[in-house]
């Protein structure tokens, strides 16, 4: 899908924010020791999330893109 225009972008980028809150408010602790996930797509995040939750795998850190030398040194 394509946005035609900065309306549709800003939308977009609203509703991308809004299911990342979600995703830090149902997955992540940040008081506890936990693991730092980080995956391609927010749909694969949000699928290793639950499977780490089912799975009572504390979460601290998520986040979206490539996995680079800072994030494994984050980790």
């Amino acid at each position: 899908m394509r946005a035609s225009g900065q309306k549709e972008i800003d939308r977009a980028v609203e509703e991308i924010e809004g299911n990342m809150c979600d995703i830090l408010d149902k997955y992540v602790d940040k008081n506890a020791d936990g693991v730092c996930v980080q995956a391609s797509t927010l749909g694969s995040l949000e699928a290793l999330l639950e499977f780490l939750k089912e799975s009572k795998i504390p979460v601290v850190q998520v986040a979206i893109g490539p996995v680079h030398k800072n994030n494994v040194l984050k980790a």
